[in-house]
């Protein structure tokens, strides 16, 4: 008797292992740090210390009251910290990410084109974009929601032919609401786009009476207002300073040549990244070309919403200033362009030849950017961490640390923030703190009155941000990072190293004499 062996589906066993040896990549990472990563998993450690009762850190620190739009990734790092090391908790959360970016992208497209499944290896390059590299940890959780939410409506609300249920609105508002809770921005394309696809259901339902429409719109109208209503919220009570900080029209149009999402870590990098430019405009030109043949998909159908999602993207991206809302518009408007592009492109009709062509193109140029670019900057990073880690283990718990980066790196300017990962510290120069739209945010009241040589403020490297109380405290330990040498090139240096010579003594000084540890004398 013959047995039947199951077919092998080429195409999922091509994807998966794309996608699993890039998973494999940040495994094998020691970490995998980033700019932000490293206040990211400092503040996430204070959530954990604050929600846990540490008497040390409520005085200086006390969770943000403010409903913000940057909560998700602190809360979710300080339960994985809460059992895991921190380490592993960073893994994980880069997993969730790249797991649901890259799965619920394909899963999108095989809920709208099965037959056009093989065009979710774009999923992958673009999971590695810049905002992911440089530690925007809330951006890059908001796209597999972003995506869930669109995967759920289509499922329960757009190819239902009943009314969904009453449980089914609270599922999606809960989503709604996580996405706002995650970023901003999503929040607002998942109901733009979420609208534009119950528009014409509406329409649809006007013949069943006027009442069941209106009944309809209520409803989806209560599941954004939870996130419109904490959004409102956060616009009156933090202040954010926007500036008109812009790219010239012949600069925007070459970051869409050069596709510069996905340049990270060196200007260079486009001479790469451009030739995925190619691959992505054959795949439009191809998806334009079997649209036009069939006359009977020339009018406006549920995929082009994507088509007008990109559009109003790439319009946003050409006029918002890059300075607008938080910073960086130009950066996440073009990431925001191209994958509502892909997603269109794929939700056509195309030739499986082609797509074989581009998925083999598209992940070439991925293992370049990841093997010869982007894995040696990490194994460099890596390096650095452990030089950081060492030098921590001389400063105690429940100690104030003022960091002077000398380093002259942009990676490295929270490097010194790992010290705080996972023990009790408060590292003076927390942004994170000081912005008003993270997890934390300083006690204002209890926390001491904090002091370098009697005075709290010491330009250039010492500055409050906060309200103090009646006490003083003097700061625990000093951290200089980078050329000691460096620091007594200007007047304004000399005076910090005085002080450090008259009260300070060193501790630590690494065998590069890039750290050094100066200590309260007898502390």
């Amino acid at each position: 008797m013959n047995k039947r062996f199951p077919s092998i589906n080429y195409e999922a066993l091509f994807f998966y292992s794309c996608l699993g040896v890039s998973l494999v990549v940040i495994l094998l990472n020691p970490t995998n740090p980033t700019l932000d990563g490293p206040a990211h998993l400092y503040n996430a450690n204070l959530v954990k210390y604050l929600i846990g009762g540490n008497q040390f850190i409520s005085k200086y620190y006390t969770l943000n009251r403010v409903p913000a739009a940057n909560f998700t990734d602190h809360y979710l790092l300080a339960f994985f910290m809460s059992v895991f090391s921190w380490q592993v908790a960073e893994k994980l959360l880069f997993l969730l990410y790249l797991l649901g970016f890259t799965l619920l992208f394909r899963s999108l497209i095989k809920q709208w084109r099965p037959s056009n499944i093989g065009l979710s290896i774009l999923a992958i390059p673009f999971a590695f974009p810049f905002l992911y590299y440089i530690g925007f940890y809330n951006y890059c959780l908001s796209f597999p929601l972003l995506f869930g939410i669109l995967v759920y409506h289509h499922k329960i609300f757009y190819n239902q032919t009943g009314e969904p249920a009453l449980k089914n609105y609270v599922i999606l508002c809960l989503l709604a609401t996580l996405i706002y809770f995650t970023n901003g921005l999503s929040f607002l394309f998942a109901g733009l786009a979420l609208f534009l696809f119950e528009g014409p259901i509406w329409l649809r339902l006007l013949k069943q009476g006027i009442p069941i429409v209106w009944k309809r719109l209520l409803l989806f109208s209560l599941v954004w207002m939870p996130g419109i209503i904490c959004f409102l919220v956060f616009l009156c009570k933090v202040h954010i300073d926007s500036s008109n900080d812009r790219l010239s029209f012949s600069e925007l149009t070459q970051w869409i040549y050069h596709m510069q999402p996905l340049v990270v870590f060196a200007s260079g990098e486009s001479n790469i990244t451009c030739y995925l430019f190619y691959p992505v405009f054959i795949s439009l030109v191809t998806a334009i070309y079997f649209r036009l043949r069939q006359k009977n998909e020339m009018r406006f159908n549920q995929s082009d919403v994507f088509l007008l999602l990109s559009a109003i993207a790439c319009l946003c991206f050409f006029i918002v200033p890059n300075g607008a809302s938080v910073g960086m518009m130009t950066t996440r408007l073009c990431n925001y362009f191209f994958i509502f592009l892909l997603f269109w492109i794929a939700m056509q009709k195309g030739s499986k030849i082609i797509t074989w062509m581009v998925s083999f193109v598209v992940i070439a140029i991925h293992f370049t950017l990841l093997f010869t670019l982007h894995q040696p900057v990490i194994a460099d990073l890596n390096s650095e961490l452990k030089n950081v880690r060492e030098a921590g283990g001389s400063i105690k718990p429940n100690s104030i640390v003022l960091n002077i980066d000398l380093t002259g790196n942009w990676l490295l300017n929270h490097f010194p923030d790992y010290l705080g990962v996972d023990k009790p510290l408060v590292i003076l120069g927390n942004y994170e703190a000081n912005d008003g739209w993270f997890a934390i945010t300083w006690n204002n009241g209890t926390i001491p009155h904090i002091q370098l040589d009697g005075k709290d403020s010491i330009p250039p490297f010492f500055n409050e941000h906060w309200k103090p109380s009646g006490e003083t405290k003097a700061i625990d330990y000093v951290f200089v990072y980078g050329n000691y040498e460096d620091l007594l090139q200007k007047q304004d240096w000399k005076t910090l190293n005085e002080i450090l010579v008259k009260d300070y003594k060193l501790v630590y000084n690494s065998p590069d004499k890039r750290i050094h540890v100066f200590s309260l004398a007898g502390k």
